[in-house]
């Protein structure tokens, strides 16, 4: 299985910390350990890299199904796989997996949250989206064997 970070706005403001130039560098990063949150976006540094131009119709349209989607489905998903998995694999690997499957949660409600905010307020909802995939994205590279799929340009 490959991982690939989405170019996104919060990844080019991620791409402003020397050591965090590529993916290559991300992937190495989260790789070490399993953290809650990987890099150290604000919402300023997002807001400049940000632009609404686009699909952003389309994004009002899916917002509430997409909210839905993140809560219901991705949540229940990793809550399932905390409960089924990651309880009895705690035994041998100091409760990582676990932690990590209730990480994964929290950021599904933190994407189900962005969703619904970008309904109101595009660039404030979408800053939560972004953030939530790319450390999902994150917690993919520690809790997986995983290779990373290079697309840097």
């Amino acid at each position: 299985m490959n991982v690939k970070f989405e170019k996104t706005h919060y990844l080019q403001a991620i791409r402003e910390n020397e050591n965090l130039k590529d993916d290559k560098n991300i992937f190495n990063y989260a790789k070490q350990s399993l953290k809650y949150t990987y890099g150290d976006v604000s919402r300023q540094k997002f807001n400049v890299k940000y632009s609404a131009e686009g699909c952003w119709a389309g994004r009002k349209l899916i917002a509430l199904p997409a909210a839905v989607w993140s809560v219901v489905v991705k949540a229940l998903y990793h809550l399932a796989k905390a409960i089924l998995i990651g309880i009895p694999k705690a035994f041998f690997d100091k409760g990582q997996y676990l932690k990590a499957q209730v990480f994964y949660v929290t950021r599904d409600f933190q994407e189900s949250y962005g969703r619904l905010t970008s309904f109101f307020n595009d660039r404030y909802g979408q800053f939560h989206v972004q953030e939530s995939q790319f450390q999902k994205t994150c917690y993919d590279c520690f809790t997986t064997n995983i290779t990373l799929s290079v697309n840097n340009h």
